[in-house]
């Protein structure tokens, strides 16, 4: 099983459409096989008013240190209803040069939608109905191309659903993991 949650599930569909038998379920949260910014600029916008949007159009389009010190002040706080614990930024081990790497570059060149059908394994997709980063519509268009993957979208929730509705994803998770896996509940292997 491979549980992935925004880069990670990118990194968890990746391992998925490369060795479609490797895992025996997925769940792919508050992630995107392809980013797109003309759904995310209005998400942060409807979030964080046209200052929000700014921001993160300017990061997103020519990312510097200067820029994510913006972005992380006025964007990042937009990520989730539940209020960020002050201190989370203390806690976490910044790597700021692999952000700015990837949004200079690989954030907007890879595009795995085409190969969604390769992954066989039940997928769970979750996704907040408030997320400004990954929108619904993002995780709406992993559903439709994953053969037979279960979307739960879970409402008045932003980024990582398990940090505004921690009970009810972990029990939506549970649920999933410790379903019997039926012969039908494998898709079949497109190449």
């Amino acid at each position: 099983m491979i549980l992935g949650q925004s880069f990670g599930g990118v990194v968890a569909l990746g391992a998925a459409i490369r060795y479609p038998d490797l895992p025996s379920r997925l769940i792919v949260s508050s992630s995107i096989a392809k980013f797109r910014l003309d759904r995310a600029l209005p998400m942060f916008e409807r979030l964080g008013g046209e200052r929000a949007r700014e921001v993160a159009e300017r990061y997103f389009r020519d990312p510097d240190q200067e820029r994510l010190e913006a972005f992380i002040a006025i964007c990042l706080p937009l990520y989730n209803t539940t209020p960020q614990d002050p201190d989370i930024l203390t806690r976490v081990i910044r790597r700021d040069e692999v952000a700015l790497h990837f949004f200079r570059g690989e954030a907007f060149t890879y595009d795995w939608l085409d190969q969604l059908e390769r992954i066989r394994c039940p997928t769970l997709i979750l996704a907040g109905e408030l997320d400004p980063i990954t929108t619904v519509a993002d995780h709406e268009d992993m559903a439709a191309r994953i053969p037979g993957s279960r979307l739960e979208v879970f409402p008045n929730t932003g980024h990582g659903v398990f940090r505004d509705q921690a009970a009810q994803a972990l029990n939506l998770i549970k649920e999933f993991v410790l379903a019997p896996t039926t012969p039908q509940a494998k898709a079949p292997h497109r190449d």
